[in-house]
């Protein structure tokens, strides 16, 4: 009967189609935000090294000395 679990029967098709990310153990509404805001952010900044502005050539030198430390 639906209103036995209602909480499942809303949910159904998400938990059929959710897969939790290999590097997490939980998944919540926090990382979803989480990984909303480093994904607009990375495009933020990837748009600053393209149009070659300050911000743009700190990331770039600091993705450098990253890469080549």
């Amino acid at each position: 009967m639906l209103m036995d679990d209602f909480y499942s029967h809303i949910n159904k098709d998400w938990f059929a189609s959710f897969v939790l990310p290999k590097d997490h153990v939980r998944f919540n509404s926090f990382d979803c935000v989480t990984d909303l805001v480093k994904n607009d952010l990375w495009a933020i900044l990837q748009d600053e090294i393209k149009n070659n502005t300050t911000l743009g050539k700190m990331v770039n030198n600091l993705q450098n000395e990253t890469i080549y430390s």
